[in-house]
């Protein structure tokens, strides 16, 4: 018995530790009844470290008796006796000597390390390890003993870990939602990323964050960060960059990959950063930067994924922004280009149009020379009346047929060409440009009215400098500026102006257009040969709505039709770039008003944008005559005017009006020169038009009947320009049909 006593009392505290271990969910708790399951297990002098594994590696995480200050921080890849130790099966022991810096703490020459691992399955989660003199070493009862308590711990600890990472799971998961909430989000995208940003840290563990954008213009940004910063964290990358260039990189402040990176770490005051890549269209865009506070524990390799996850999110708020961005950017080129249309078609000289064009294009393209070739159909080839830039005698002097050279195809084929590199090709134009050190080439047709009356061609010296946008803009300006040069040549040709001008600014024929049936008159008043400008147009705009507009421009002739002309297709312009009715009528003011005689530049418009398949009619009138809408069953609504007429007053403003057109019913449009067609003192009225229109039956028939109802009122003797559209909201089949019943014929044949 006195032999079993000191036995006795060594194990006594290893079996009795472990009441302190009943299985737990809570990582915190755990750990403290461990602490307190060790504190029983020690004796005076020994010392005890509970190490747990992450990643091929250990670290303590919980240090009692005399180690408690001495093992902060340490990883079993800093001991090798305590990997030695570690490694052995079962429990091992492991002598070392006293001047240990981390554990010769016990004061006896030699001290015994005994360990046991923990385990999940065939995973290691840890190990338990207690330390004393060696002179009292350790008992075969008190490692089975410790044996006994480790296979306890394991157990706790590993349900512990599955709780956590459950836990984890749930935080993560309703993180990454919020995350693909907010990219998903419309809006600033800058406040998005910095949203994400803070979701991510948040998630992370992490204190604060950055957002870097390169070339945040690409994206519609004006504030994106410091240009000096945005290059060190780049460099960073660059240098640790990973083979997946999709996954995150953390870089620790000790092992900075650059000197700048190390220094703007100790300026942010952090230990290390989480650089997060951003992508658009696979080229690296920026980085989500989290940044740790001093003192806080190292980022483990499982926050990488979730990185990585938040890094495609976050692209997508740049690649979504800058789909959006470069579609801004055309719409104001395309208003750009209206602006400048105007400008260029605001004179009737030939001489003036020409310059107006080649300045216009040199600027907006940064081109280094330009050349604008017209067509002769007298002599049948292009010629160049002038250019711009570093053409030389041989280039201006050139004439080409049709189908000749760059600029023959051009304008044979109605088709643009795109040269990145001059050298590449072989012709008499380009072999010219390239002797006088032009690198690349933009060619387009001018097409007027369907026509082709020359080419455009732009040059620079720099290989690849004109992009695909960049030619979409020229051919786009090409058609306006062809339009303002036409009509400048055909000013000298009164009769030839009456019949080409007269086309264009009517339809020959309404569009055809499924779901609606329409009718159109147009009567010239005096029966002058002179153009009014008087005009209608119908036709499908790009998002599947109908444009119905009707407009009358003041005074007759070239001038008035011209306007008319260049607000026919100024607003086909504006209808393709998306503005809505209010918005083009601004810019038709606007534009009207910045002409050079704005007192001859009065016009009343109106405009509408129906939809076929759900009815609806958004539409601006701009003091034009209220259109009349008769409904099926024969009430008749008035659509007033929205806003005073065009050209009159300066930042004027238009409202615009929204309304359900039930099926059957039917718009009438006209100009002042039916309701003011005269008999005497009578003018023919509103309310006639009306009566006209209450009699029902089709579009051409309606419109039909009205002229003749202003006919009969005036005796024949228009005085003024009358335009009159009107257009049938069809029924459906089924709903023609389904009236078609023995009571209805007789109840029909009653009316």
């Amino acid at each position: 018995m006195d032999a079993l006593d000191p036995l006795t009392r060594r194990l006594d505290p290893l079996s009795g530790g472990t009441q302190f271990l009943p299985a737990g969910s809570d990582r915190e708790s755990v750990m403290a009844r461990l602490s307190m399951a060790l504190a029983e297990v020690l004796v005076p002098g020994d010392g005890a470290l509970l190490l747990l594994a992450e990643h091929q590696d250990m670290r303590v995480v919980l240090a009692t008796g005399v180690l408690a200050d001495r093992a902060e921080g340490l990883r079993l890849s800093e001991a090798p006796w305590l990997a030695d130790a570690v490694a052995m099966p079962g429990v091992a022991r492991v002598y070392f000597a006293a001047d240990d810096p981390v554990l010769g703490t016990l004061g006896a020459p030699e001290s015994v390390l005994l360990a046991a691992l923990l385990h999940a399955g065939s995973s290691i989660i840890g190990a338990v390890t207690i330390v004393r003199p060696s002179d009292r070493g350790f008992s075969g009862p008190e490692q089975a003993a410790l044996r006994g308590f480790a296979a306890q711990a394991s157990l706790v600890l590993h349900n512990a870990q599955l709780v956590e990472q459950e836990r984890r799971s749930r935080t993560e998961a309703e993180s990454l939602r919020r995350i693909a909430e907010r990219a998903a989000s419309v809006g600033d995208p800058l406040g998005a990323l910095h949203e994400i940003a803070r979701l991510q840290a948040e998630l992370l563990a992490f204190g604060r964050w950055l957002v870097i954008v390169h070339d945040g213009a690409d994206f519609g940004l004006t504030r994106h960060g410091d240009p000096a910063m945005d290059g060190v964290w780049r460099m960073a990358w660059e240098a640790v960059r990973p083979a997946d260039e999709t996954e995150a990189v953390y870089i620790s402040a000790e092992a900075a990959p650059s000197g700048s990176a190390a220094r703007l770490l100790a300026e942010l005051e952090s230990p290390g950063a989480l650089l997060t890549p951003l992508h658009r269209s696979s080229e690296l865009a920026g980085f989500l930067v989290l940044l740790s506070d001093p003192g806080s524990s190292p980022i483990s390799l499982s926050a990488l994924e979730p990185a990585r996850i938040v890094g495609r999110q976050a692209s997508l708020v740049l690649e979504n922004a800058y789909l959006y961005q470069q579609a801004k950017n055309r719409a104001d080129n395309l208003e750009t280009i209206f602006r400048i249309s105007n400008a260029v078609g605001s004179s009737l000289h030939s001489g003036v149009v020409l310059n107006r064009v080649l300045d216009v294009v040199q600027k907006i393209l940064s081109a280094d020379a330009v050349l604008l070739m017209r067509y002769d159909p007298q002599r049948r080839h292009l010629y160049s009346p002038m250019a711009r830039g570093m053409v030389s005698t041989e280039m201006l002097e050139a004439t080409f047929r049709p189908g000749e050279d760059v600029p023959g195809r051009v304008l044979e084929t109605h088709e643009p060409e795109r040269y990145d590199r001059i050298a590449d090709s072989d012709t008499m134009l380009l072999n010219q440009a390239g002797r006088q050190g032009l690198e690349s080439a933009l060619a387009v047709p001018l097409l007027a009215r369907g026509r082709g009356i020359g080419v455009l061609t732009v040059f620079s010296r720099d290989a690849g400098a004109f992009s695909s946008d960049e030619l979409h803009l020229l051919r786009t300006f090409g058609t306006q500026a062809a339009l303002a040069i036409d009509n400048a040549e055909m000013f000298s040709r009164e009769h030839e102006t009456v019949r080409v001008l007269q086309e264009s600014i009517l339809p020959t024929r309404l569009a055809d257009i499924e779901g609606i049936e329409s009718g159109s008159i147009y009567v010239a008043g005096g029966g002058e040969a002179e153009i009014g400008g008087d005009y209608y147009d119908l036709y499908p705009a790009p998002d599947g709505r109908v444009v119905l507009a009707i407009g009358d421009v003041c005074g007759k002739g070239v001038n008035a039709a011209t306007k008319t002309s260049m607000i026919r297709y100024a607003i086909r312009g504006m209808v393709i770039a998306g503005l809505a009715p209010d918005r083009i009528m601004g810019e038709l003011n606007a534009m009207l008003l910045e002409g050079e005689d704005p007192s001859s530049s009065i016009v009343t418009l109106w405009l509408g944008l129906f939809d076929i398949t759900t009815g609806m009619l958004t539409y601006a009138d701009g003091g034009h005559p209220p259109a009349l809408l008769l409904r099926p069953d024969r009430a008749i609504d008035r659509l007033g005017t929205t806003g005073a007429l065009l050209g009159g007053v300066a930042g004027a403003e238009w409202g615009e009006r929204t309304l359900q057109v039930p099926r059957g019913s039917l718009l009438m449009l006209y100009t002042d020169g039916v309701t003011e067609a005269r008999r005497a003192n009578r003018l023919f009225g509103e309310g006639r038009v009306r009566r006209a229109l209450r009699s029902g039956g089709t579009a051409s028939q309606v419109a039909e009947r009205l002229l003749a109802h202003v006919q009969r009122h005036c005796r024949g003797d228009i005085r003024d320009d009358a335009a009159i559209l009107a257009v049938r909201y069809l029924p459906r089949v089924a709903d023609d049909c389904q009236d078609v019943t023995p009571e209805t014929i007789r109840g029909k044949s009653n009316a």
